[in-house]
């Protein structure tokens, strides 16, 4: 009786022992371990939620910026404009002050010239030759100057060609035979070419 006892005693041992491996197995079977892996989702979306709280902490800061700066590039473009359109007044003013004078001058010639009797041409031109003094030196005050040299022969450079006139004599070709409009320079420049009337010779 004794031996049939430990034998009933080692194979309820044995019973017990291969229950504890098999429920140790079960715990760490995929299924098992799902509960746990879905433990540490709240914690990956926590810091997720914090870095998405920190792109928008920056997009808002670089909003608040890029107003701030295009704030700053309106009220610069108003300055510059503010002093540019002062610039151009500055520079305009003497030539406003020059053309006022030329006006003025405008106006004394038609009042001499109403109460001039009898009027003849040769009082008419003196008054024109005033009116005109008086306009090469509001241009000279303006560094305008009429051509000091006429050349004789085309200059392409600071001629303008207007009219050609045939002749048979080659040695005449290419001679200004007359200046329709007088020509210009501005400080060192050409402003404005003279328009001439030039010869052009053709072979009989």
């Amino acid at each position: 009786m004794s031996s049939e006892n430990e034998a009933i005693s080692e194979h309820s041992k044995s019973n017990a022992s291969g229950e504890a491996v098999s429920a140790a197995a079960e715990l760490h079977t995929p299924e098992k371990d799902q509960p746990l892996a879905a433990a540490t989702e709240p914690v990956d979306s926590l810091e997720l939620i914090a870095k998405l709280d920190r792109l928008l902490a920056m997009v808002e800061n670089r909003l608040t910026y890029d107003e701030g700066k295009e704030e700053l590039i309106r009220r610069l473009g108003e300055e510059v404009k503010t002093y540019r359109d002062d610039f151009f007044r500055s520079l305009q003013r003497p030539l406003l002050l020059d053309l006022l004078l030329l006006y003025d001058t405008l106006q004394t010639v038609r009042r001499d010239l109403r109460q001039t009797e009898p009027l003849t041409a040769e009082c008419v031109n003196a008054k024109l030759d005033a009116v005109n003094d008086e306009l090469v030196e509001v241009l000279a005050r303006q560094e305008v100057l009429p051509y000091a040299e006429h050349p004789e022969k085309l200059d392409l450079r600071r001629h303008r060609t207007v009219k050609v006139e045939k002749t048979a004599n080659q040695e005449e070709d290419k001679q200004v035979v007359q200046i329709i409009r007088d020509g210009f320079t501005w400080g060192e420049s050409i402003l404005r070419p003279e328009a001439v009337v030039i010869k052009r010779y053709e072979a009989g």
